[in-house]
């Protein structure tokens, strides 16, 4: 059972206006924005392992060690589940031109987005905490923060991939993970995922590389 005085939701709530702590008399806690047609994130203790966070359908379950930590995830995921829907589900923050790609011999251009988190808790991940005297709050790519968010680790292979092939897209739904040889050789035209892998990944690569000279020429 989660124990969340009315001094600490008041205070935690203070610094995370967007939602509100909801203590259920099976002892978790419901973090809601009270937006229709969002689905809340609900909040419980898991014995040793710590806090859990998954969404009130039962999706992406996390665990986290530290109860702070756990709330604040599900804040970040409220926030990015209240996201604008544009075109094949996608969930697009506003600020979906802000961040360039990285150059290089890449036949989609694109550009991520960037949401704000409290880089205290994606420390542990490698990320940077930020600056203290902002409350560690730091910009972070919305798709590495969301992959993180909804799953609780990093991806295997180093790389989030967008199965939607539209970059600035937080929906984990649309999040998968992979190498970034992979990613590259995925964003070839009509490179599906079974296409590259039946295809063979150095074949899709060599013929990227081909694509790039060609450009060049």
């Amino acid at each position: 059972m989660i124990e969340i005085r009315e001094g600490y939701r008041a205070a935690w709530v203070g610094r995370h206006p967007a939602g509100d702590l909801r203590c259920r008399p099976d002892g978790a806690v419901e973090y809601d924005t009270g937006r229709p047609g969002v689905t809340c994130e609900v909040v419980y203790a898991d014995g040793v392992n710590g806090y859990v966070v998954e969404g009130g359908d039962g999706r992406f379950r996390t665990t986290w060690t530290e109860l702070d930590c756990a709330l604040s995830m599900a804040h970040l995921r409220q926030k990015i589940r209240c996201y604008p829907v544009v075109r094949s589900g996608c969930w697009q923050p506003d600020n979906s031109m802000s961040v360039r790609r990285a150059s290089g011999p890449r036949p989609r251009r694109g550009r991520y987005s960037t949401v704000a988190v409290n880089g205290m808790w994606f420390a542990q991940f490698g990320y940077s905490t930020g600056s203290p005297e902002n409350g560690y709050r730091r910009q972070m790519e919305g798709h590495r923060a969301s992959f993180i968010a909804f799953n609780g680790r990093l991806p295997v292979g180093g790389t989030v991939d967008h199965h939607c092939k539209n970059p600035p897209c937080v929906n984990p739904g649309h999040l998968g993970e992979a190498t970034s040889a992979e990613n590259v050789a995925r964003e070839l035209p009509g490179a599906g995922y079974g296409v590259v892998r039946k295809a063979g990944l150095d074949d899709a690569l060599a013929a990227l590389a081909a694509r790039f000279n060609n450009n060049r020429s």
